[in-house]
């Protein structure tokens, strides 16, 4: 699902003309919220049961572990497609998924590519 979500704000980034970004954060339950804005906006959110599962992301050589206070935010470029930096010009290149089962979203920052190992 969170796979999707990146697919979507990528997308919506190169096919609209204002800001399109993806916040991802957690919810008081631990569900993982997908948060789709356009023009500073909110135009969709999303939520995924991920209760008692550990969300973290590794942006240039920190990981942030997401929680109710800790987000994520990504956005693409519209003209080439990549990644936009962080504030601090980190960019986001894993987000990792960790209960009993480990799942992985590898983000390639200078093409805005993803996929889930």
């Amino acid at each position: 699902s969170v796979d999707m979500l990146i697919s979507n704000c990528r997308v919506g980034a190169l096919s609209h003309t204002g800001e399109v970004k993806l916040e991802l954060s957690l919810d008081s339950k631990g569900n993982l919220v997908g948060s789709y804005y356009e023009g500073g906006i909110l135009t969709s959110s999303e939520t995924i049961p991920a209760s008692g599962v550990l969300v973290s992301c590794t942006i240039g050589s920190a990981t942030l572990t997401l929680s109710s206070a800790t987000t994520l935010a990504l956005s693409f470029d519209r003209v080439t497609g990549a990644q936009k930096a962080q504030p601090d010009g980190s960019m986001c290149t894993a987000i990792r998924f960790e209960s009993s089962r480990s799942y992985t979203i590898e983000l390639v920052p200078s093409t805005g590519s993803h996929k889930l190992v």
